[in-house]
C-alpha cells in the first residue's frame, strides 16, 4: 500500500520515539566490536533539528574533527555481523532522535537483496531483510524517527519507501528509469527530496519529490552521481559528461546554468574516475546558492591518478588543489565531504594496496588557507564506499563498506569526535 509522506510523519508521532523495529520480519542480531582505536586526523543534508545523544543531552556542539588542533578520535568502532556477500556503492546511514544509527545495505549474490540494521546497544544490531530488492539505496529522515529510502532494484527501477513502527511502506515509484547512489539522495529544509539518476541510455536525470516526483534531464553521464543540499536549501550535483568528444566534470545547481568543474585530462574515462563525493557550505559573495566542495580523482596523461579538492570561487571559476598522487599498485577512494555551520570542510578518503585489504588507511584532509593538512584516522581495513552523518553533539557517524580477502564486503560503523 502507498502512503503519502505527510501521513507517515503523523504515524511516526503516534508511534512515539522508541526503537524502530520491523514487526513484519524475523530479525538476527549480533555484536562485532572491531576494537576502538584513536588516531590523528558527504556529509549530506540532515533534518534541521539534529538528534541529541542520550549520553550527553546538553553538550555544546563540538567542532569538526580532523584539523591539526582537533584530530579525529574514534569513540566507537563496530563490524556488523552479517553473512558475507558482495555489495555495491555504499551503505546508507541515518540517525534516530537519540542518535542511534540505522544502516540500509544490500547484497549482490545471484540476486539483489536489501537489509535494514538498527543499533540497539553497543555491539548489538537488529538486522532485518527489507520487502524490496536493493542494489543501491539512499536514506534520509523526514523527521528523526521517520527514515525514507530511495531504492534502486538493479534494473533501472527506483522507488521511495518509508519506515515506521509498522515496518516499510511504499511511498511512490520514480516515474523514470534510473540508478542512484547512496550519496545521490538528499533532503531540503522544507522536506523536499532531491535525487540524481543515471538513465538506461546514460541520461543525467534530476528528480524532486514533494507530493509527487518531478524528473528532468540535465545532460548525459555514464555513472550515477552525488547530490547534496546547501544550508540555503539549494540542490547541487556533479557528474562526468562527454561534450564534443571530451570528458568534463560538470556542476549543476538547478535552475542555474551548469558549469565545467574541470576537464578529465584524457580521452578515456577509466572506472576510477567515477568516484566523486560532494559537500556544500553556506553562501558567500561568489556563491549565493551555497559553496560546493568536490573530492575526486583526476586522471593524468599517463593514465595514473591524483586526488584533488575542487571548490567554486565564482561563476565558471573553480580552484583545483592536488592532495596526493596515487602510485602504481595503490587505490584511493574518495569517501565523503563533511561540512559544518562554520563552513569548515573535511575530506575523507581511503588508500590501500591492491590485493592487500588489511593495508588500508582511513584518511582525513582539512583545507586551510596555507594548503591541505592530511592525517590517518585509523587503518587496517580498506573502505570503498561510505556515508556520513553529524549528530547534535558534533560527532561524526560513519557507515562504510570494506573489502575482504575474497570478493566479500564487510560493513563497519564508526563514531568520530575531536
Amino acid at each position: 500500500m502507498k502512503y503519502p509522506l505527510s501521513f507517515l510523519v503523523f504515524a511516526a508521532w503516534l508511534a512515539g520515539c522508541g526503537p524502530v523495529v520491523d514487526t513484519n520480519d524475523t530479525s538476527t542480531s549480533g555484536s562485532g566490536g572491531a576494537g576502538g582505536s584513536s588516531g590523528v586526523g558527504g556529509f549530506g543534508p540532515a533534518p534541521s533539528a539534529r538528534c541529541v545523544p542520550l549520553t550527553k543531552p546538553s553538550v555544546d556542539m563540538l567542532p569538526l574533527c580532523g584539523s591539526g588542533d582537533a584530530p579525529c578520535q574514534i569513540l566507537e568502532e563496530e563490524l556488523l555481523v552479517v553473512p558475507p556477500a558482495y555489495r555495491n556503492d555504499a551503505p546508507a546511514l541515518s540517525l534516530d532522535a537519540s542518535c542511534r544509527p540505522r544502516i540500509l545495505f544490500s547484497s549482490a549474490v545471484n540476486e539483489y537483496k536489501g537489509f535494514y540494521a538498527v543499533r540497539k546497544a553497543a555491539g548489538d544490531w537488529e538486522v532485518n531483510p527489507t520487502p524490496f530488492d536493493s542494489a543501491t539505496a539512499g536514506l534520509v529522515s523526514i523527521t528523526p524517527d521517520v527514515p525514507v529510502a530511495l531504492v534502486n532494484d538493479g534494473a533501472f527501477g527506483a522507488s521511495l519507501w518509508s519506515f515506521t513502527a509498522e515496518g516499510w511502506s511504499l511511498v511512490d515509484h520514480v516515474p523514470e528509469e534510473g540508478t542512484n547512489l547512496a550519496r545521490g539522495f538528499a533532503i531540503g529544509q522544507t522536506g523536499e527530496l532531491f535525487a540524481g539518476f543515471r538513465g538506461p541510455g546514460d541520461e543525467l536525470l534530476f528528480g524532486r519529490h514533494g507530493s509527487s516526483w518531478s524528473v528532468e534531464m540535465l545532460g548525459g553521464t555514464p555513472f550515477p552521481f552525488p547530490v547534496v543540499v546547501s544550508p540555503e536549501g539549494a540542490p547541487h550535483l556533479i557528474a562526468w559528461e562527454a561534450v564534443n568528444g571530451a570528458w568534463e566534470l560538470h556542476w549543476h545547481a538547478p535552475p542555474l546554468a551548469h558549469e565545467v568543474v574541470m576537464p578529465l585530462g584524457s580521452g578515456t574515462l577509466q572506472a576510477d574516475s567515477y568516484r566523486l563525493v560532494l559537500g556544500a557550505t553556506g553562501a558567500d559573495e561568489a556563491n549565493p546558492q551555497g559553496k560546493p566542495h568536490v573530492l575526486a580523482l583526476r586522471q593524468l596523461s599517463d593514465f595514473t591518478f591524483e586526488l584533488v579538492y575542487v571548490t567554486r570561487e565564482g561563476t565558471n571559476a573553480w580552484t583545483v588543489t592536488p592532495i596526493e598522487q596515487v602510485p602504481q599498485g595503490v587505490t584511493v577512494y574518495p569517501l565523503g565531504v563533511v561540512t559544518d555551520e562554520a563552513s569548515s570542510v573535511r575530506l575523507f578518503y581511503s588508500r590501500f594496496e591492491i590485493g592487500a585489504p588489511t593495508t588500508g588507511q582511513f584518511v582525513v584532509a582539512a583545507p586551510h588557507p596555507g594548503g591541505i593538512a592530511q592525517a590517518v584516522v585509523t587503518e587496517g581495513f580498506s573502505a570503498f564506499g561510505a556515508t556520513f552523518d553529524r549528530d547534535g553533539a558534533g560527532r561524526l557517524h560513519v557507515a562504510l563498506y570494506e573489502l575482504g580477502i575474497s570478493s566479500d564486503v564487510g560493513i563497519r560503523y564508526l563514531v568520530l569526535s575531536p
